[in-house]
C-alpha cells in the first residue's frame, strides 16, 4: 500500500486544500478523496489524502503561479468587500453619482454650505480608497501565499468617521 499524508478535511475550501497542496509541494493530478481510508484510526475518513509517491517539488514558476492566483482572488474579495462596506453604509454607486453631481453643481453656482455638506462624504470616500490601496499593495508585495493571507482588512474603522451625508441632506441646504 502506498504511503498518504493527510492534507485537510474534503470539506475544506479550494483555498485551504490549494495551501496545502503548496505547503507540502503536491502535484495536484495525484489527489484522491477517500470515503474509507484503510487505516481509519491513522486518518478520520472522509479527508482528502494525498498518495506520497505524487509528491514533488513545485518549480518556481508554478509555485509563483498559485501565488499570483492567491493574490488575485484575495484581491476580488477585498474590492467586493470594499464595496458592500460602501452600500452598506449608504454609499451605494447611485448614491455617490447623485452627490458628485449635487456637489459639482453646489460649487458651480456657490452654494458653498451645500458643497461643503457633501465634501465630507468626498474626504471620508477617499480615506476609505486609500485604506483600500493599502491593503491592495501589501496583497501584491506579499512573496508568499502566508503573507497574501496575513494581508486582512476591516472597515468598520471608518463607522466613527462616516459624515452620514444624504442626498435629501444635501438638497435641504439652499446656500
Amino acid at each position: 500500500m502506498p504511503d498518504y499524508i493527510q492534507i485537510g478535511p474534503a470539506s475544506a475550501t479550494p483555498h485551504e486544500r490549494r495551501r496545502a497542496i503548496s505547503e507540502n509541494s503536491v502535484d495536484a493530478s495525484w489527489l484522491r478523496v477517500f470515503d474509507d481510508f484503510a487505516a481509519a484510526d491513522a486518518i478520520p475518513s472522509r479527508w482528502l489524502v494525498v498518495e506520497a509517491a505524487g509528491l514533488r517539488e513545485a518549480d518556481a514558476a508554478e509555485k509563483a503561479a498559485q501565488i499570483d492566483a492567491y493574490k488575485a482572488e484575495r484581491q476580488a474579495a477585498l474590492r467586493h468587500d470594499v464595496n458592500e462596506y460602501g452600500e452598506g453604509r449608504h454609499y451605494g454607486l447611485s448614491s455617490e453619482m447623485r452627490l458628485k453631481d449635487l456637489y459639482d453643481r453646489a460649487v458651480a453656482g456657490g452654494l458653498t454650505n451645500r458643497a461643503a455638506y457633501i465634501g465630507q462624504v468626498l474626504v471620508w470616500q477617499e480615506t476609505l480608497l486609500g485604506d483600500y490601496m493599502t491593503k491592495v499593495a501589501a496583497i501584491n508585495a506579499a512573496a508568499t501565499v502566508d503573507a497574501v493571507a496575513a494581508v486582512t482588512w476591516d472597515f468598520s474603522t471608518h463607522d466613527a468617521t462616516d459624515p452620514l451625508v444624504t442626498v435629501t441632506g444635501a438638497l435641504a441646504i439652499a446656500d
